[in-house]
């Protein structure tokens, strides 16, 4: 992907975490994470505030489906399930990713990696919720009225030459 579409990709969705302006890696859609002490197992708290963005389109196709607009462990699960099966080798070392609850997401990971962190906060690793996705995946991001977001941005609009962002005033991040 290009450099503009990752700009685009990091506004309107929120990893776990993500990079502030000096590289240091600071929280996304966690509030906290802890590691174990055989650096196998994170754990992961989330916003219990967060909410998807959902365009008007999109709320009319899924209108017979019950979904939720919580941004949970599940969502992130799947985002992180949907990344490992695009054939990326970045998470091969991942044994286990669990959604303990709505707000707890624990990853264990077969052998220590002192880059996991980093990965999660740099890679496109985003969440996704699924039934949302099943119940639109053939339009999904083919235009603004289909890209549902949990970032701080969603689309308005685009084209080849340009995307129009706007303020996601349900973002609490």
């Amino acid at each position: 992907s290009s450099l503009s579409e990752k700009i685009v990709a990091n506004n309107c969705f929120e990893g776990l975490l993500r990079l502030d302006d000096d590289g240091n890696i600071t929280l996304g859609g966690a509030v906290r994470y802890s590691v174990s002490g055989d650096d196998l197992t994170y754990t992961f708290k989330l916003n219990e505030t967060a909410q998807w963005y959902i365009p008007s389109q999109v709320k009319k196709d899924l209108r017979k489906i019950d979904y939720n607009t919580s941004v949970t462990a599940a969502d992130y699960v799947f985002g992180l399930e949907r990344y490992k099966s695009s054939g990326k080798a970045d998470f091969d070392n991942v044994s286990v990713m669990e959604a303990t609850d709505d707000y707890t997401l624990v990853i264990k990971l077969q052998d220590p990696d002192i880059d996991f962190l980093y990965k999660l906060a740099t890679l496109p690793v985003y969440p996704c919720n699924e039934t949302i996705y099943n119940g639109i995946k053939d339009n999904i991001f083919t235009s603004a009225e289909y890209t549902p977001c949990n970032g701080a941005y969603y689309v308005n609009d685009f084209s080849k030459a340009e995307t129009i962002l706007e303020r996601n005033k349900d973002y609490s991040g």
